[in-house]
């Protein structure tokens, strides 16, 4: 189930003869009630699709509540909201000074609350409330370990308000009987457990991919790195010098150290360093000719990448049909980017993981039909993503040592490894057939 809230306040309109949506509502910061059209980004009028419509007046909605001016505060949750909004903002910044993902947690938590009492006094706040705001999370679908994240984020915003004195300490204690959610409870679904990703699927992926994108995935299988420091991998991070190690057979072997500046724990003052052994020198090696601080992986060149792979695979004649490069966009309204995202990094793997599905189904409907093959070849490839490869490097080094798995994932508590590396069945048959 998608993880959608509630619709915004206010109430939806047909106007003119044909029938275009309209919004009657009073946004933070209005002084009344007005109506906007509902025109979706890229739409020149109102649009006539209610799903649309509802979509569009939500994200004005949320966008109103973030941007709304903080030294406005009338008291109301809503403007309490755009305050403390405006502090993560402040707060929670990277090395580089850019927003870091908590500040998507506070709004994305803030939202829930807001949608539901958005002019209730800020004062009035309590635990039957925070209850409710809860209840709405999970009958909208979303999972144990959000709803009780976004639950923990909406009480420190009540406690960050009686610590600037905006509101009564006492509003903040009255919230702290709501404990977390256990595993059921009041109904609330647990999110999938991520398993490693299967070495059949992940070789499905790097037959499908593009050059720059499969090496992307060759890197982050053989180093066990985040999605985040494979996307923002550039040479200016990598020490060549690095260390020298001996290797099994005694020889000396030189480890290069990629030293990402942006990471997840930078904020807290840790350093992660990389260890980049010889299959993942020489695989990195072209990527490093680049300018020092641009991306190592570009999705412009896998962009063209795929496209040279389908001019190359094309059966018309040059002569028929379209000419490469005759029907490009001049201007195109999302070109790719100098760098991947994580978000764009998982799409492109997801990518090449339904192009080999297509692949498998073409072979299978040789033998049944195609909506039976489409079904078999789904089942036989599992779409994963690029963290999965993160947890398949964490048990492949635990079942060396945990201490050792610990290093290579850059984490200070074996405990946190834990979460990451699959327990291995094997040490307990082994010891099944010794004892039991």
């Amino acid at each position: 189930m998608a993880n959608r809230l509630p619709a915004p306040p206010g109430t939806l309109l047909q106007r003119g003869p044909n029938k275009r949506w309209y919004w009657r509502v009073k946004l933070p910061g209005d002084a009344r009630r007005k109506e906007i059209p509902l025109r979706p980004q890229g739409h020149l009028h109102a649009t006539t699709d209610r799903r649309l419509a509802e979509a569009e007046a939500a994200r004005l909605w949320h966008a109103a509540v973030a941007d709304a001016d903080p030294a406005a505060f009338s008291g109301t949750v809503s403007s309490l909201s755009a305050l403390y909004i405006a502090w993560a903002r402040a707060r929670y910044r990277r090395s580089d000074g850019a927003p870091s993902s908590q500040v998507h947690v506070v709004e994305n938590a803030l939202r829930a609350l807001v949608r539901m009492h958005p002019t209730m006094p800020a004062e009035d706040m309590n635990a039957a409330r925070l209850q409710g705001v809860r209840q709405a999370m999970i009958d909208q679908g979303f999972v144990r370990k959000t709803v009780n994240s976004y639950t923990t984020t909406i009480k420190h915003m009540f406690k960050w308000a009686g610590q600037q004195g905006v509101l009564n300490p006492l509003v903040y204690a009255g919230l702290l009987i709501v404990g977390a959610l256990r595993a059921g409870e009041f109904g609330v679904r647990e999110g999938r457990t991520v398993r490693p990703a299967a070495a059949q699927h992940v070789q499905a992926a790097l037959d499908h991919a593009p050059p720059t994108l499969a090496d992307m995935i060759r890197l982050q299988a053989l180093t066990g790195m985040r999605p985040g420091e494979v996307v923002a991998l550039s040479p200016a991070e990598v020490d060549r010098e690095g260390v020298v190690v001996k290797d099994a057979e005694g020889r000396d072997v030189r480890v290069w150290i990629y030293r990402p500046l942006h990471h997840k724990t930078a904020h807290l003052g840790k350093q992660r360093a990389i260890a980049l052994g010889p299959l993942a020198q020489t695989l990195l090696a072209p990527y490093l000719l680049r300018e020092p601080e641009a991306a190592c992986f570009s999705p412009a060149e896998v962009c063209e990448q795929r496209a040279r792979a389908k001019s190359a695979a094309r059966l018309t004649p040059l002569n028929q049909g379209n000419r490469p490069g005759t029907h490009r966009v001049e201007a195109p309204r999302h070109p790719p980017g100098d760098r991947y995202t994580t978000r764009s990094y998982g799409g492109a793997i997801h990518a090449a993981l339904k192009a080999a599905r297509r692949a498998l189904a073409a072979e299978f409907a040789k033998d049944m039909g195609i909506k039976l093959a489409r079904e078999q070849a789904a089942a036989a490839i599992a779409l994963w993503a690029p963290n999965q490869l993160r947890h398949s490097v964490a048990t492949e080094a635990a079942r060396t040592s945990l201490d050792l798995a610990s290093a290579v994932l850059g984490h200070a508590s074996v405990n946190t490894t834990l979460i990451y590396a699959e327990r291995d069945m094997r040490k307990a048959a082994g010891w099944a057939a010794a004892h039991g």
